[in-house]
């Protein structure tokens, strides 16, 4: 039984001397259940993205993909973030988990938003809820403007944070941020221990099931160096199994994605079945009804769960 199906990268390979790779979360020894072709990555960062992610993948010719590993070395650094923060949407100022998160804020209460960006959802919170609020972010782009609409905040790791503000937050939150983290565990414990007992711990990820849309393993943005690690419905739900935490609420978002799932699609078949892809666009209007009608069947993006510490 898999006790919790979050995904992550690492280079700690040996095939030979079967080193055992252990999960940031349950301790239990992880499977190899997919794998990478790295030159299609970068590849794909460079033609699409417009990044060079060559130094992050330097030895490397394939990515393995295991279901509970060891944190990996692949994460990207403040200079990777920086090349991809203006891309279009990047830093949206309202988003779909913005949106569901915020009935949950109780008002005039104290919140933590851990990757704040640049602080819409805090400055929401602060101006129509009256709630006392304080983000930390580590870029520097979007720090300063956080400084500049004068939103209360820290270019600090929820790690140092919890030094000094242990039971200190009503709610705490963290969207599309979790999937960034190599080290799970101690950045999910320092969050709780962040939060006053009875407190909401508010998280959204993309959501992998087990790939983007169900079958989008090259996303270039959802691979390393950008994202880390592969989260669920599944996989948020069993980590109250394994945390002080009390499952509110799963919400998944509803599949909108038309023109990326075919675009994304495409994508997939170029690299892992060429001879298909001539036929999939011949049949794209066709494609494109069909999704239509199983668009229920076909998981949504994004998926948020809600949490009461106990």
């Amino acid at each position: 039984m898999i006790l919790i199906s979050m995904n992550l990268y690492t280079q700690s390979l040996d095939h030979e001397n079967k080193i055992m790779v252990l999960s940031p979360v349950t301790n239990h020894p992880s499977n190899i259940v997919d794998s990478f072709i790295v030159k299609e990555i970068i590849e794909g960062y460079r033609k699409d993205i417009g990044v060079d992610v060559s130094p992050y993948f330097i030895g490397l010719s394939e990515l393995p993909l295991y279901e509970c590993p060891d944190p990996p070395s692949l994460a990207g650094d403040g200079k990777f973030y920086s090349s991809l923060e203006d891309l279009s949407g990047y830093y949206n100022e309202w988003r779909w988990d913005h949106n569901k998160a915020y009935p949950f804020i109780p008002a005039g209460s104290k919140v933590l938003d851990i990757g704040c960006g640049r602080g819409s959802f805090l400055g929401k919170l602060k101006e129509e809820k009256n709630c006392t609020v304080h983000g930390l972010e580590l870029n520097p782009s979007a720090f300063k403007v956080l400084q500049q609409k004068q939103i209360s905040s820290q270019m600090q790791t929820i790690e140092e944070h919890c030094l000094t503000h242990r039971e200190h937050y009503d709610a705490i939150t963290f969207f599309q941020v979790l999937e960034h983290i190599p080290s799970v565990r101690t950045f999910l414990r320092s969050a709780i221990d962040c939060l006053k007992r009875g407190g909401l711990l508010i998280a959204a990820v993309p959501h992998n099931k087990p790939y983007m849309f169900g079958f989008n393993k090259y996303d270039w943005l959802n691979l390393p160096p950008h994202h880390m690690g592969w989260w669920n419905d599944e996989s948020l739900q069993n980590l109250a199994k394994f945390f002080p935490l009390e499952v509110v609420q799963i919400i998944i978002a509803d599949f909108r994605d038309y023109n990326n799932y075919l675009k994304t699609k495409a994508i997939n078949l170029k690299i892992m079945s060429p001879g298909k892809l001539k036929w999939f666009k011949l049949t794209r209007l066709i494609e494109k009804i069909w999704i239509q009608i199983k668009r229920d069947k076909i998981p949504g993006v994004f998926v948020m769960a809600v949490y009461k510490k106990i």
